[in-house]
């Protein structure tokens, strides 16, 4: 009796802990599972209910790759051509005449000389002097004037002189007045003469020199010899009328070296300062 009551429990015993089992997970599978056992008199029915969590979906890692597209600059060297000059050699000239038979220059450190010749070679030759000449009042029929340029091989003191003359007269008033500048090579001053009148009658004459490198239009005359055949009010009024006498004697010299094509100028000849 005792062992009869004795297994009765046990039974009991064990069905109550096999009732009482708490459902466990495993961790590897991730599966639960659950059991239940219905009474010892009844056949043991197991239900085995397995829930199978979804396959984890993997992601799957998009590489993208860039294309390091390399430019490469291409390098352009210029390389400077070299140009070798060679220099041309220096002309010499060789004169004729005072003029280079190779290029036509003119010896400028012999103008005077150069001046003699052209003036023979293009003037009209009468007596013991070349002349050249223009009218550089041709358009004013009131006036008559008289311009040149003139060469002597023998002056009054036997040496060869080139001249600048200006002559002018009004045909109205019967007023004239000329004026000779006459140049000597090598010598710093030239010889002036300059006259003037009424009617062809010498009212005064006067001579001296002016100063060739120096002079300028506004520089004051001297004179060397003055003779007057009607008195002046002052000598200066009429040495300031001879100076613009000599000015237009010089500029209408200018005028006509430059509208003839000489190829020399006042400065050539020494006027540097006109």
């Amino acid at each position: 009796m005792r062992k009869f009551q004795m297994a009765t429990l046990m039974l009991c015993l064990s069905l109550t802990l096999t009732a009482c089992t708490v459902p466990t997970r495993d961790a590897a599978t991730h599966t639960t599972s659950a059991v239940t056992t219905v009474a010892a008199t009844e056949t043991p029915t197991t239900t085995v209910t397995t829930t199978t969590q979804a396959p984890t979906a993997t992601k799957k890692k998009s590489t993208t790759t860039k294309k390091k597209t390399t430019t490469t600059k291409k390098k352009t060297t210029t390389t400077k051509k070299k140009t070798t000059t060679t220099a041309k050699p220096v002309h010499q000239h060789s004169y004729t005449n005072y003029v280079c038979t190779g290029c036509g220059a003119i010896d400028k450190t012999h103008s005077f000389e150069y001046l003699s010749n052209w003036l023979i070679d293009n003037g009209t030759v009468e007596g013991n002097y070349a002349c050249i000449e223009f009218n550089p009042k041709a358009d004013n029929p009131l006036v008559y004037c008289n311009a040149s340029i003139r060469y002597y091989p023998e002056s009054m003191d036997a040496d060869e002189c080139i001249a600048f003359a200006y002559y002018e007269k009004e045909y109205e008033s019967d007023i004239y007045f000329q004026v000779m500048l006459f140049l000597y090579q090598g010598f710093g001053e030239s010889y002036y003469i300059a006259q003037g009148g009424l009617y062809e009658i010498e009212e005064y004459g006067v001579t001296g020199y002016i100063p060739i490198a120096k002079y300028t239009t506004n520089r004051p005359i001297s004179y060397e010899s003055c003779e007057l055949a009607i008195p002046y009010e002052t000598n200066v009024d009429m040495l300031d009328g001879v100076r613009i006498d000599i000015n237009n004697t010089l500029s209408y010299a200018k005028q006509l070296l430059k509208d003839k094509k000489v190829g020399i100028t006042l400065a050539d000849l020494g006027f540097t300062s006109f």
